[in-house]
């Protein structure tokens, strides 16, 4: 039981620095995407 309490909650923390670090290479992408529109259309 010992395990599996430990195990949960660092798989938890994963899952969030998963996110965490998903979340910010979408926004870095979605600047840069922007900013190469504006490049091109400016």
């Amino acid at each position: 039981m010992n395990i599996t309490k430990g195990a949960v909650p660092a798989f938890s923390l994963s899952i969030q620095r998963l996110c965490y670090v998903i979340g910010n290479i979408y926004l870095i992408t979605t600047l840069t995407l922007v900013m190469v529109e504006k490049q091109l259309l400016g």
